[in-house]
């Protein structure tokens, strides 16, 4: 026995129950462990840990702390996982060495749900069944069931890798259209529930119908239509907007529940098109909804009233209009200072204009106003000459006379 001569923070080991064998524990089993602690000063606190997670007392649970003792009634697979304690005393804290708890247990279905399986007369198929467990199953078991008989299955038809079976499966007739069900079995027991498959006769999904557009605007579109036949299978529905040149698939949305879809960034769509000369008035996208199920898609379906604003004014319209939503605070206010200069250089460009034509036409009427103050008095000279003309002719007469 360790002598504490000092203080110290406290000694912890794990310990699984004495009576309890690691390699045998089973669902159902009880299990409990012991902490065994050695502190000088005494612990004061005691704590249990499961994969680092804090146990707490839980009688409804079958979780029982007992002084340095955890008590697991009834474990199950999720008992499974690294189980330490710590002990406290006033020099610290010490966490114990873990202890790895293994809890066998019988085959569980990996899923806990119908699955449906739809297929063509004649089709070979080829059915996994999974099943979780510990340890591996050794052996499955595979049964038909339809409205009339139920009959096993021969292990001729399915091959076993591990935790899955895989069976091999051809319905030729309406008779082998039914539920199949597999179990596996390991050294704990045999699968309490089996897993169920429904074989269905299946094909493809029928296309959608009577579509339309709903609530479009210049950023997104709302598109909704009716579901055809599933083709006896659960469907799904995707809208693709595809290039109408070249086929691009541009956009696609899913909807595992009925064919609405909202599209939206149609501006982001339009400059991303333009940008590969994808697009353009000759060359628009198009939306195509299909219908998908297990055996395939449906014929595509074009939205006759999807478009988009696709030509380089309505481009341009986009972008600026995005442009502006981003534009911050200082380019808005160069911009605007920019807008002002030229406004300015404007008034005063048309100015200068002004005044020049308004000189030109001042300059024009007076040399008009000259030319017809010479042309006065040149006349007025005329006259005088004629009438000294006058005067000087009748001097001769006279003297002549």
């Amino acid at each position: 026995m360790v002598q504490f001569c000092s203080s110290d923070p406290p000694i912890v080991s794990l310990r699984l129950g004495s009576t309890l064998s690691a390699d045998d524990i089973k669902e159902g089993d009880d299990v409990y462990f012991e902490c065994h602690v050695q502190a000088n000063p005494p612990w004061r606190k005691l704590h249990w840990l499961h994969d680092g997670v804090m146990i707490t007392h839980n009688a409804s649970a079958r979780v029982i702390r007992s002084n340095q003792s955890l008590v697991l009634q009834k474990v199950t697979r999720n008992s499974s996982g690294n189980y330490s304690c710590s002990a406290i005393n006033a020099e610290g804290e010490t966490v114990s060495n873990q202890l790895a708890l293994r809890v066998k247990y019988a085959p569980v279905c990996a899923t806990d749900r119908i699955i449906i399986v739809g297929a063509f007369r004649s089709e070979s198929l080829q059915i996994p069944c999974e099943v979780h467990a510990d340890p591996p199953p050794r052996q499955f078991n595979w049964k038909f069931n339809n409205s009339g008989e139920t009959l096993k299955i021969g292990k001729e038809r399915y091959v076993k890798n591990g935790s899955l079976s895989l069976l091999n499966y051809v319905p030729v007739s309406d008779q082998d259209y039914g539920t199949l069900t597999c179990w596996g079995q390991n050294e704990v027991g045999t699968q309490d529930w089996p897993c169920f498959f429904q074989v269905v006769l299946a094909g493809l999904p029928a296309a959608v119908k009577n579509c339309s557009i709903n609530n479009q605007t210049q950023h997104s579109v709302e598109v909704q239509c009716l579901p055809g036949y599933d083709g006896g299978l659960p469907q799904i529905f995707i809208l693709e907007v595809i290039s109408s040149r070249t086929g691009r698939v541009r956009y696609n949305v899913t909807n595992p529940d009925e064919p609405y879809f909202l599209v939206e960034s149609l501006e982001n769509l339009i400059h991303y098109g333009g940008a590969y000369d994808d697009i353009g008035d000759d060359n628009p996208l198009k939306a195509v909804i299909y219908a998908v199920n297990q055996k395939g898609r449906s014929q595509g379906i074009v939205v006759k009233d999807f478009y988009l604003e696709s030509s380089v004014e309505n481009r341009a319209g986009v972008l600026t209009s995005n442009s502006l939503d981003s534009i911050s605070p200082i380019l808005f206010g160069v911009l605007l200072t920019l807008l002002v200069l030229c406004f300015v250089i404007f008034v005063r460009v048309y100015y200068i204009k002004a005044t020049a034509t308004s000189t030109t036409i001042t300059t024009s009427n007076d040399l008009v106003s000259n030319s017809k103050q010479g042309n006065n008095k040149q006349d007025t000279l005329a006259k005088v000459s004629a009438s000294n003309g006058s005067r000087a002719q009748g001097y001769i007469t006279f003297a002549l006379g």
